[in-house]
C-alpha cells in the first residue's frame, strides 16, 4: 500500500512538472508574439463587380490582456496597391481592417475573427524569433512571412540553466494600456469599432479571406 501511494505521488508530481513546463513555454511564445508585425499574411478580398484583389502586406498587432498573459486581442490592417487585377481593375480600397482574439495553447497559436469566422486559424507549424514570424496556417503548404517592427517586451538577458537556455524578459513600462504607442491613426480607435464594414460604404458587398487558411 505504501509503495502504491508513493508511486501515485511521483506520477502526480511528474504531471504537475509537465503542466508547468507547458505553461512556461506558452508564456514565452506569447511574450515573443506580443507586439506588431508586418509582412505577407495572405489576405485578399473579392468584389462581385471588380474581381479579386490580393493584399501586398499586412500590419498585425498582438496585445495581451494582462502582463505575461498567453492570450489577448489582435488588430490587423491589410494594404492594397494600385496594381490592376486579372480583370484590369484597380482596388478602390487602400486598406481594410480586422479585429481578432488570440491565444497560445500547448505551443499552438489560435486566431479567432469574431466578424469573419471563415478565416479563424490555428498556427502550429511556425518559427518565431525576435525578428521574424514565419509559418503555415492550418495545414496549408504556403508560408506567411512577417518581420517585427515593434516589441511589447524587450529581451534583457540570456542565461544558461543546465544544458538549456531560458529568456529573461522585462516589461516595457507599467502596464499594457500605458505602454502601447499608437503611432498611426488606424490604431487610435478600438479596432472592433473601426473594422471595415461589410457591405462597404459604396454599396459593394465584398468577401474577405485568407488564401493560406483555405
Amino acid at each position: 500500500m505504501k509503495k502504491t501511494s508513493t508511486l501515485s505521488c511521483i506520477v502526480a508530481i511528474l504531471g504537475l512538472c509537465l503542466l508547468f513546463t507547458s505553461c512556461a513555454k506558452d508564456e514565452k511564445i506569447a511574450m515573443k508574439l506580443s507586439g506588431e508585425w508586418e509582412g505577407y499574411w495572405g489576405m485578399y478580398y473579392s468584389d462581385p463587380e471588380l474581381g479579386e484583389f490580393d493584399s501586398y502586406k499586412s500590419s498585425v498587432k498582438f496585445i495581451p490582456y494582462e502582463k505575461y498573459d498567453t492570450k489577448g486581442e489582435g488588430y490587423q490592417v491589410d494594404w492594397y496597391d494600385k496594381t490592376p487585377n486579372a480583370q484590369g481593375n484597380v482596388s478602390p480600397y487602400e486598406r481594410l481592417s480586422s479585429y481578432f482574439t488570440w491565444e497560445v495553447i500547448n505551443k499552438t497559436v489560435y486566431l479567432k475573427y469574431p466578424k469573419h469566422p471563415n478565416y479563424n486559424v490555428r498556427i502550429s507549424d511556425y518559427d518565431l524569433t525576435k525578428k521574424h514570424f514565419t509559418g503555415r496556417f492550418n495545414d496549408s503548404s504556403t508560408h506567411f512571412d512577417l518581420h517585427n517592427i515593434w516589441q511589447l517586451y524587450k529581451w534583457s538577458d540570456y542565461a544558461s540553466l543546465n544544458t538549456s537556455y531560458f529568456l529573461a524578459w522585462t516589461w516595457v513600462g507599467l502596464d499594457v494600456a500605458s505602454t502601447i504607442a499608437y503611432d498611426s491613426y488606424y490604431w487610435t480607435r478600438d479596432a472592433a469599432n473601426e473594422e471595415t464594414p461589410i457591405p462597404m460604404e459604396d454599396g459593394h458587398t465584398i468577401q474577405m479571406g485568407n488564401r493560406f487558411a483555405e
